[in-house]
């Protein structure tokens, strides 16, 4: 039957002596005398005398009038096909994709959407009837 043996007792611990903390002594600020800065001579001003444009001439033959219904359309794609394209850089540079591309994204989104809640969302279980319920 082997013999239990007692561990060796620990070492005692040495103590470290404690040096007083002797602060650095401060860097020497030296003061630079200051340089006078030299004022730049005031800037003369020059009045502009600005002459009326003349007035223009209105031309002897009077221009045609544009029809109402055409200046309409032409005054409305012009607008809209501007505003597009702008639209259009703008979400282009917002994202990194064009506004096709997003928009596809959004539809088939909408399309995961509608089957989570329309199948994989219902709270009963698909195909096992509840008893005592109709």
């Amino acid at each position: 039957m082997p013999v239990p043996v007692e561990p060796a007792p620990a070492p005692a611990p040495v103590p470290v002596p404690i040096e007083p903390v002797v602060p650095a002594p401060a860097p020497e600020v030296v003061f630079e005398p200051e340089v006078p800065i030299e004022e730049p001579a005031p800037a003369v001003v020059v009045p502009v005398v600005e002459e009326p444009a003349p007035e223009p001439t209105p031309p002897a033959v009077p221009e045609p009038a544009v029809p109402v219904k055409a200046a309409a359309v032409a005054s409305a794609e012009q607008p809209t096909a501007v505003i597009e394209a702008k639209v259009q850089a703008v979400v282009a540079a917002a994202t990194g994709s064009p506004v096709g591309v997003q928009a596809a994204v959004v539809v088939f989104l909408l399309g995961l959407g509608y089957a989570y809640f329309r199948f994989l969302g219902s709270k009963r279980v698909m195909g096992t009837p509840k008893p005592g319920k109709s």
